[in-house]
């Protein structure tokens, strides 16, 4: 029996301080966390040094990444918080791109 260290999530979240952030890399999809607030995401990405990268999502976030295909080379943009309203909520917007064309299948296809 070998044992292993389980290290948690170092998932980006983002926060006012990050406005203008990018993440890139093949979008390999989203696991579901119970967290003190409820269901949330967290979505990965594999860039193309082969180094994971995991952001919380959010509802925009969560919305945009469920068009993107599985595998696609995808850019995630944060451009902000916007205010939503009276209610003086705000809500964090996101721009996200995606290469239909550039679908890395499996680990040892993504193009370094």
């Amino acid at each position: 029996m070998a044992l292993r260290e389980a290290t948690g999530s170092s998932a980006v979240l983002f926060g006012d301080e990050d406005e203008g952030k990018v993440l890139e890399g093949y979008y390999t999809g989203a696991k579901p966390i119970t967290t003190k607030f409820g269901e949330r995401s967290i979505h990965a990405l594999t860039t193309r040094d082969r180094k994971t990268i995991e952001a919380w999502g959010s509802a925009q976030l969560d919305r945009k990444l469920a068009e993107v295909p599985p595998h696609a080379f995808t850019r995630i943009e944060f451009l902000g918080k916007q205010s939503r309203g009276s209610n003086g909520q705000s809500m964090k917007v996101f721009r996200v791109l995606f290469d239909e064309d550039d679908v890395a299948l499996e680990q040892q296809e993504i193009p370094v």
